[in-house]
This record gives C-alpha cells, structure tokens and sequence, in this order.
C-alpha cells in the first residue's frame, strides 16, 4: 500500500539501527526535494511473518493520519512487500534520535 504521492524510492545508506524480537528497525537516508531525508523502514524478524507481525505492521501503518505531526512520530509513508516479507517505510524528522545520526 503506497498511499498517492507517497515516494519511497532512492533509499540509501541503509543500515540495521535495532531489533526488538518481533522487528528489525533500519535507517537510511533518501534524497528529497528539500535535501536528504531520514527513513525508518522495519521488516518482521520471523520468516515467514507470523500473522501477528502483520497485523502490527498493517495497524501501524493504518495510524499514518494520526501521526501527521511528525515532529514527534515517524509518520509512515508505505506499507511494502520487499525480498518477500512486508516492510513499513516511515520519515523520521527526528534523526538525531538515532546514534550515529
């Protein structure tokens, strides 16, 4: 699920940031109109996901109209299938939450 006038191509940089058990949790970096953009895309840790890790993924991806003050939330942009497992894109203002950043 794209939402229109979502774009979450050119990802770059992307590296494994954490995992919690249930998720993997990577951040990269995509070039944007306005200069490069912090991105936080997470894919189910089980393989195959389980019907839970789906469920949590398609629920936090639902909430993207909640989260549309993103100056405390990464705000989801996709809910993807990629290498065969679903994977959340969310843009994250915030970058300096993340070490390294």
């Amino acid at each position: 699920m794209v939402p229109p006038g979502s774009d979450v191509s050119g990802i770059s940089s992307l590296q494994l940031a954490w995992e919690d058990g249930d998720r993997i949790f990577y951040r990269g970096l995509r070039d944007g109109v306005k200069g490069q953009q912090a991105i936080l895309v997470v894919f189910p840790s089980a393989d195959p996901p389980t019907v839970d890790n789906l469920k949590r993924l398609t629920h936090e991806f639902d909430l993207r109209d909640d989260l549309a003050d993103d100056s405390w939330a990464a705000q989801p942009l996709a809910l993807l299938h990629e290498q065969g497992k679903p994977s959340l894109y969310s843009k994250i203002m915030k970058a300096s939450l993340f070490s390294g950043w």
